[in-house]
C-alpha cells in the first residue's frame, strides 16, 4: 500500500513539473476526439473508415519528415506563446521612466502656472468688501507655491527614497486646464534657478 502511495505521489510531482506538456496533450486529445465524434455523427465515419483513409495515403519519408517538423514547430510556437502570455500576466507593463530633468522642469512650470491662475482669479474679485477674501486666497496661493518650490532644493530623507514622479507630482488634468488657459506662455525657458530666485530673494 505504501509503494502505491509513493508511485502516486511521484506521478503527481511529474504532472506538476510538466503541466504545460500535460495541458497540450489534453487539448490535442480533445481536438482529436471532437473531430472523430463530428465525423461519426455527421457522416457515419467510424475508426475503420479513418484507418482505411490512412492506409490509402502514400507516406513518403520526405512527407513524414515534414509532418514531424511541422508538429515540432507548432509545439514550439504554442509553448513560446504560452510563456509570453504568462510572463505578461505576472509582469504588467510599467510606466516609462522619465528623466529627472524633464520631471523637474515640468514641475516648475506647473507650480508657476498654478500661482499665476490664483492671481488671475483674484483680479476678477473687484468688490472692496471681498478684500479680506482676496488677501486670504493670495496668501494661500503663495504659501502653496513656496511649499512646493522648496521641494526642489530641500528634500527630506523619506522623499529621497521615493520615485521622482512622487516627489514632484503634477495633476495632469489641472495642467491641461492651465495650458489651455494660456498660462504656459513664456515659461518654456523656466529653470530651477528662476524658482530659486523667486523663493529666496528677499529672505533674510
Amino acid at each position: 500500500m505504501e509503494a502505491i502511495f509513493l508511485y502516486w505521489l511521484r506521478f503527481q510531482i511529474l504532472i506538476r513539473l510538466h503541466y504545460i506538456a500535460v495541458g497540450l496533450f489534453a487539448i490535442s486529445s480533445l481536438l482529436l476526439v471532437g473531430i472523430l465524434d463530428y465525423g461519426y455523427k455527421l457522416n457515419g465515419w467510424d475508426l475503420l473508415h479513418w484507418r482505411q483513409q490512412i492506409v490509402q495515403i502514400e507516406i513518403s519519408p520526405m512527407s513524414l519528415m515534414l509532418f514531424i517538423g511541422g508538429v515540432k514547430l507548432a509545439a514550439i510556437l504554442m509553448l513560446t506563446l504560452w510563456n509570453y502570455l504568462r510572463y505578461k500576466a505576472h509582469n504588467p507593463p510599467q510606466e516609462p521612466q522619465l528623466s529627472v530633468q524633464f520631471v523637474k522642469e515640468r514641475y516648475c512650470r506647473y507650480i508657476v502656472m498654478r500661482v499665476m491662475a490664483v492671481i488671475d482669479d483674484l483680479m476678477v474679485l473687484t468688490d472692496s468688501c471681498q478684500y479680506h477674501l482676496q488677501h486670504s486666497m493670495l496668501l494661500k496661493g503663495i504659501e502653496l507655491f513656496r511649499w512646493d518650490a522648496r521641494k526642489l532644493f530641500e528634500l527630506t530623507e523619506l522623499q529621497l527614497c521615493l520615485p521622482i514622479h512622487q516627489v514632484y507630482p503634477v495633476d495632469a488634468q489641472r495642467e491641461r486646464e492651465l495650458i489651455h488657459g494660456g498660462y504656459d506662455d513664456g515659461l518654456s525657458d523656466l529653470t530651477e534657478l528662476n524658482i530659486f530666485n523667486m523663493l529666496y530673494d528677499g529672505d533674510p
